[in-house]
């Protein structure tokens, strides 16, 4: 087989699949991208931005390459990570004709949202299993 050309035959009698972990990452970022600019749409609505949803998506397309290409690389990932937000802030900006301080509002409060409720959720999560051990 191709892997054990590529001397990956061993990962896969260990349970590690390259070629399925390739798939589910592609498949992932594509779910998270559609995920967070939905969620984000909500929030540019809310503070003004009218030109549709496909503009949000296109910002978030655009501004999150950065972190979906070189993310993972350690000690830098965290600066492209800071740089796709700001191209989402400059893309929303742009692409919805509102003022920097809207965009700016839009994307952050739909980050601290997202992330108050994944808080509550681990919190709650992690109650049910202290009260629940018996």
């Amino acid at each position: 087989m191709l892997w054990d050309l590529l001397g990956l035959g061993a990962a896969t009698v260990y349970g590690f699949n390259p070629a399925a972990f390739g798939v589910a990452s592609l498949l992932g970022a594509f779910a998270g991208l559609f995920i967070t600019g939905s969620w984000a749409h909500l929030f540019v609505r809310a503070f003004g931005g009218r030109k549709g949803y496909e503009n949000t998506m296109k910002a978030f397309a655009y501004g999150n390459t950065p972190a979906l290409m070189f993310g993972w690389i350690p000690l830098v990932g965290p600066a492209f990570s800071i740089w796709a937000l700001i191209l989402d802030i400059i893309g929303i900006r742009q692409l919805h004709d509102i003022s920097t301080g809207r965009a700016v509002g839009a994307v952050l409060l739909s980050i601290a949202a997202l992330a108050a409720i994944v808080v509550l959720i681990v919190l709650a999560v992690v109650l049910l299993m202290v009260f629940t051990a018996g």
